[in-house]
């Protein structure tokens, strides 16, 4: 299994069961939907768009879905996510690893960290970069003699 999907079971596997409780529960208008399961849907989002970004990288067909390796990467930053919900402060410990984890997104954008590729792949929906043409000969330049007459 290359890639799994990320749900509020996952993080109870994780032991963030707590977190979740808080932040589907706190500061809660009557009839508001839970917060935790959109949260859980950004970081996935957020994880499948530094993969898709490498143009050798395919995504998976279930939107759920992000690299098995990608998982612990995930649950710290829907973690975050979930303590800025409650006004919890991050500790040092866990601010240092968001950043670490955001470095790693940004590597598996610009391809220099592998992923696993999903069992079933589809193209990615992100804006790949387009090619762009350099013309490098020069071919009006401008002069003080050329511009005495203005």
């Amino acid at each position: 299994m290359s890639w799994i999907a990320i749900t509020i079971e996952t993080l109870y596997e994780a032991k963030v069961a707590a977190l979740i409780d808080a932040c589907d529960t706190a500061a809660k208008a009557e009839g508001q939907p839970d917060r935790a399961a959109g949260l859980i849907q950004g970081v996935v989002n957020e994880v499948r768009n530094a993969v898709a970004t490498c143009t050798r990288n395919r995504v998976d067909g279930d939107t759920t879905k992000i690299p098995t390796s990608q998982r612990d990467l995930a649950v710290d930053l829907i973690m975050a996510r979930l303590k800025g919900v409650i006004d919890e402060a991050l500790t040092e410990d866990e601010r240092n690893n968001v950043t670490e984890r955001r470095r790693q997104l940004r590597d598996i954008a610009a391809c220099n960290l592998v992923v696993d590729q999903p069992d079933t792949p589809v193209a990615p929906e992100v804006q790949q970069s387009s090619a762009v043409k350099v013309i490098s000969k020069n071919c009006n330049q401008l002069s003080a003699s050329k511009l005495s007459g203005l």
